[in-house]
């Protein structure tokens, strides 16, 4: 018994230490020394996955949920998001937490959901976040979750409601009195009008939003904000200003090693070149996203980058290669529950020409064999290995 409580003990003092740690790194990853705290904490990851299995084991949930939901952004950039969202998944659900702690790892929950591809929970868990932080009266707190649930709407399609899900966000980030608070609600509210085609609504928000995360010395955010220009430069035609900004976002993107916003901007920029008519460059772009987001187990994004491939084999004569991939992409999103990215887009320069190279007949039966392949022969495919389609 002496020796059992000695042993509790020692696991309370680390797991608890732990825990200091994770709170301390949440504010620190949005700073100027994000990038020496990713390395500390992945110098300590062994121990921080200790300290979570204790604390499950003896069933202080709390603990759990307080040290995995502080650290999302640390799961989300060295790929760990996959166990993050299991020990969260299993202490939301197993315990009464208090509501403060639970309205944050609900958001931290919904991220880490989101990228899994399950737009429809993530949504849900934002909705239960966002009503517990009004029960809170917590406008910091009510504007960050309604800024997430905006975004997942977003990539749902349901963009008047995201629109207006963000413009709530922004209204209580003006209560909050904090800078990176805004700076989340301006990026989201932004991103809901371009995509919504509000071009001209949209540019000084995502302006704004760079300010801010300068000032912030939030390299991540800076990422963001700069492939948010880029895209709405795309849309706007200003393809060379497009292709700048997008560079220097995916230069910071590999910088502050996050995976997925290299994927995210290897496809936009590949979208970018294939409209600047670099062929060979926008292969290379497709190539790095695609394989990234295979490894990430993204499916919108692989999505995109496969109707990229689509387009290329068009441009090459290769009519029913390029409809297997379409119909391959439109899988992916069937399943994700997401329509995609609005035009223009890679869907637009193959959309009226597959038809008439190969027929209705053709056409379906191409899209039908694409929209039967799994996710991992359709990647195989557009990089070329013709094996999955028995050749």
């Amino acid at each position: 018994m002496l020796e059992s409580g000695r042993a509790e003990e020692a696991g309370r003092r680390h797991a608890d230490h732990y825990l200091r740690l994770a709170e301390q790194a949440e504010t620190e990853l949005g700073g100027p020394a994000q990038a020496e705290w990713v390395d500390r904490l992945e110098a300590e990851v062994g121990n921080l996955r200790a300290a979570a299995r204790w604390a499950s084991q003896q069933g202080d949930h709390e603990l759990v949920v307080r040290l995995v939901s502080s650290l999302w952004h640390f799961w989300e950039r060295r790929r760990y998001f996959r166990e993050a969202r299991l020990w969260l998944g299993a202490s939301l659900s197993a315990d009464r937490l208090d509501a403060r702690v639970r309205a944050k790892a609900l958001v931290a929950q919904a991220k880490l959901t989101g990228r899994a591809g399950d737009s429809a929970r993530a949504a849900g868990l934002l909705e239960e976040s966002v009503s517990l932080y009004r029960g809170l009266d917590d406008p910091a707190g009510e504007s960050r979750a309604r800024a997430n649930l905006g975004w997942v709407l977003m990539v749902r399609g349901e963009l008047e409601r995201a629109v207006a899900e963000c413009e709530q966000a922004h209204a209580l980030a003006s209560l909050a009195d904090d800078p990176a608070v805004v700076a989340d609600a301006l990026n989201n509210l932004a991103s809901a009008l371009l995509a919504s085609g509000k071009l001209e609504d949209a540019e000084p928000l995502f302006g704004q939003c760079l300010v801010l995360r300068r000032e912030l010395g939030d390299e991540h955010g800076v990422v963001a904000a700069l492939g948010n220009l880029g895209l709405l430069a795309a849309r706007r035609g200003f393809l060379r200003r497009a292709e700048e900004l997008l560079e220097e976002s995916l230069l910071m993107a590999r910088l502050v090693e996050d995976a997925w916003y290299v994927a995210n901007i290897c496809v936009s920029l590949g979208y970018v070149s294939w409209r600047l008519e670099e062929t060979r460059r926008t292969s290379e772009l497709l190539r790095e996203g695609l394989l990234t987001a295979a490894e990430l187990g993204e499916l919108p994004l692989q999505a995109d980058a496969l109707d990229g491939f689509a387009a290329l084999a068009a441009s090459f004569d290769e009519a029913e290669r390029a409809a297997i991939l379409a119909g391959a992409a439109a899988a992916m999103r069937a399943r994700a529950d997401v329509p995609g990215e609005p035009p223009p887009s890679f869907r637009d320069s193959f959309r009226e020409l597959l038809p008439d190279r190969l027929g209705p007949d053709a056409l379906r039966r191409a899209a039908a064999r694409g929209r039967g392949l799994a996710p991992a022969d359709a990647v195989s495919l557009a990089l070329g290995d013709d094996r999955v389609l028995g050749r």
